[in-house]
């Protein structure tokens, strides 16, 4: 009993917290769907500095979630947009890499 105890311990210990990464997963489709105008392939525009997509933005880990983007999401997506989304945003520092898309100057 006592080293299933141990045992349930160190699992804890070395494994990720699943309700941060359901919050991760969560902000990072409430980002997507805000956010999908400017980042998709096809995209032109860039958000205003104000709601609803920045909102979202800035409430996320933008390098998290640029980690977590699915195959599915960035053969719809531009890793090198969500950068500058998240410049324009305010959310990250220039030099911030995503997947080697990087905003610096």
């Amino acid at each position: 009993m006592t080293s299933a105890k141990a045992l349930g311990v160190f699992v804890l210990a070395i494994s990720p917290c699943p309700a941060q990464a359901y919050q991760l997963l969560d902000l990072k489709a409430k980002v997507l769907h805000k956010c999908m105008m400017y980042i998709q392939k096809t995209a032109e525009l860039m958000p205003k500095r104000s709601p609803p997509c920045c909102d979202k933005v800035r409430k996320a880990d933008a390098k998290d979630i640029c980690n977590k983007f699915t195959n599915d999401e960035k053969v719809k997506i531009k890793l090198e947009k969500w950068v500058q989304v998240t410049r324009k945003c305010e959310s990250i520092a220039r030099g911030f890499n995503c997947a080697a898309f990087s905003l610096t100057g």
